[in-house]
Order: structure tokens, then sequence, then C-alpha cells
């Protein structure tokens, strides 16, 4: 449900398949627009780094303005400012209209087509990364706008 206009995040955004998707939704309008630059923007961010560097070279193929990649832990993603339209000695902190957190997993819904991974698996394993998911949900929350959809 992503507009030309909106601001997205993808907060765990590699190797960016999903990304490419949304960003090409954010440049829908910009064919009949003389403006090269569309009204939305993404910020794609994912916390390893060379996860990070596949996702640069997958969007190099794109080449979009409204784009920006951020290398940092998901639920620790800084606040980002703009200016505000009215008075640009202003700055407003940056929130987002929608957010995409396809959280880390242990990949145990692929047991059935990996053997391995069944026998490998523990509950710990399965309980391992729910804090970091819930961290990364509850941040996503705090950077959302009103009306916004995570």
């Amino acid at each position: 449900d992503v507009e030309p206009h909106h601001r997205v995040l993808d907060m765990c955004a590699a190797p960016g398949s999903k990304t490419s998707q949304m960003l090409e939704f954010i440049h829908l309008t910009q064919a009949a627009s003389d403006d090269p630059v569309p009204a939305g923007m993404l910020v794609a961010n994912d916390s390893d780094m060379d996860r990070c560097s596949m996702l640069v070279h997958q969007m190099k193929r794109i080449n979009s303005p409204a784009l920006m990649i951020t290398n940092h832990e998901g639920q620790k993603l800084p606040v980002l400012w703009q200016r505000n339209e009215g008075d640009s000695r202003k700055e407003a902190r940056l929130v987002y209209d929608r957010i995409l957190a396809d959280v880390p997993c242990t990949g145990d819904g692929t047991m059935r087509k990996n053997i391995d991974v069944w026998r490998k698996w523990t509950v710990n394993q399965g309980m391992g990364l729910h804090r970091l998911q819930i961290q990364i949900l509850n941040r996503g929350v705090e950077m959302l706008a009103v009306g916004g959809i995570i």
C-alpha cells in the first residue's frame, strides 16, 4: 500500500527485492511528471555490513534519487531530521507513512524443505530472536507517522 508521496522505511531491507518493489511504487507517477525526483522517499536499512553491500549493489540497478541506504541495527535506528516546508530554518523529526519490518527469523519455517533444519532446531533457537524482533517492531512504531502502517 505504498503511494508515490509516501515516506517509507524498510528496517531489515537486504537483499532488496521488497525494497525494489516499494521503490517502484514511489516512482509510479514520475513518468508523467517533469520533476526527476519523486515526492516520496525510501530509507532502506540493514544491520549486516555484507548484506548492506549486497543491497547497495541491487539498488544500483534502479538508480533512484529517492533512496537512502543505511547500515544500523534496526532496533537502534537513529532519528532523521528534515527541514520544515514552511520555514527552512526549523527542523522536524522525520516520521514514516509506511514501515516494513521483515525481522530476522530462525528459519524454522523451512523445516519441511530442509531436513537439516529439523535435526538442528531447538526451542532456544525458536525463542532466541523473539526479543530482537519485538525491539525492532517497537522502534518501528516509534518512527511511524500518525495514521501510518507498519
